[in-house]
């Protein structure tokens, strides 16, 4: 049995804590040198060593640390096989060619191995010189699924989604501020922004509650008929798996699963799909709603996204 250890920041900490993975989580602040000093003795324990989320790094900090650890592993007694994990919007990163020519000549040693966290990263990493294999990560579904029959009772349409300040371009936050203004009946809860934090175009607005960082983002999704994801570059997020398989009415801009796909470049298609599913809601049509909401039929089980990870890292043993 290979003994797997997980390098990510604290914001993993819950998401590994649910993906049942039997791995020792090593919750690195990126970029703290004195979190390196650990670099040696996790090292020597691993058989494999998942580093998430890190990408290409941009910033010289970022750069120096990683590479800090590169050396670290590469001249250690022994060298378990690192999978450099691909998740989301570090491929936006702004690294200069040279920082990704030396990421890309690293990537291609041996016991080095590049994994994405959808199949739609797998070409966008393609272009940049980078072979990568499209493997989900393990995601426990099993508590969202049991809230597939809470549908709300409200008669109004409740929708949320995901935003923070950090990827308000990235998820398209001006375009949820439209949708907000243009349906003041539609109620909104959004994850990830507080008062403190949100932009006056939604603290102004009152059918918007600014949830902020919950520790149980189910909650807050079981609590709506429709979730929305119109991110410019994201994974398939946990948030729209569990809202999948609560059967929500769900709208994201990447094609997988039974959802509503619209386009991250263009909202007037996006606004034109609400104002539909606005419009099938308020005629109040069992079979309408039925039509629009997900099956979560297609959402892999944590099971099979264990399984499917450690097939993928056996292989490379071989």
């Amino acid at each position: 049995m290979s003994r797997v250890s997980i390098i990510g920041s604290p914001y993993w900490t819950d998401y590994i804590a649910r993906s049942g993975l039997d791995a020792a989580f090593w919750v690195t602040p990126f970029p703290r040198f004195r979190s390196l000093l650990r670099a040696p003795w996790r090292l020597a324990l691993s058989d494999d060593v998942i580093v998430l989320g890190h990408g290409v790094p941009d910033r010289m900090a970022r750069f120096v640390w990683f590479f800090l650890f590169v050396l670290l592993w590469a001249l250690g007694p022994r060298r378990p096989h690192l999978f450099l994990y691909w998740i989301g919007t570090e491929i936006l990163r702004p690294a200069a060619p040279w920082q990704w020519r030396l990421y890309r000549w690293f990537a291609a040693r041996r016991r080095v191995h590049v994994i994405c966290g959808a199949p739609w990263f797998k070409d966008m990493l393609a272009e940049r010189g980078l072979t990568a294999a499209p493997v989900l990560f393990p995601y426990d579904t099993a508590a969202a699924a049991a809230l597939a029959d809470t549908w709300p009772t409200d008669e109004k349409l409740i929708a949320s989604t995901y935003l923070t300040p950090s990827h308000w371009e990235n998820s398209r936050g001006d375009w949820i501020v439209a949708l907000c203004e243009a349906w003041p009946d539609v109620r909104w809860k959004i994850i990830g922004l507080s008062p403190d934090t949100a932009p006056d175009a939604l603290r102004r607005l009152e059918n918007v509650e600014l949830c902020g960082w919950v520790s149980d983002p189910q909650a807050v999704v079981s609590a709506c008929h429709a979730f929305l994801r119109l991110t410019r570059h994201d994974a398939y997020a946990g948030t729209v798996r569990d809202a999948q398989v609560m059967q929500r009415i769900v709208i994201f801009t990447k094609p997988i699963g039974d959802c509503i796909q619209v386009s991250s470049g263009d909202p007037k298609e996006v606004k034109a799909v609400f104002s539909g599913i606005v419009a099938d809601f308020a005629l109040g049509d069992p079979e309408r709603i039925a039509h629009l909401r997900s099956s979560g039929a297609k959402v892999p089980s944590l099971e099979e996204g264990t399984k499917a990870l450690s097939k993928f890292m056996r292989k490379r043993h071989a």
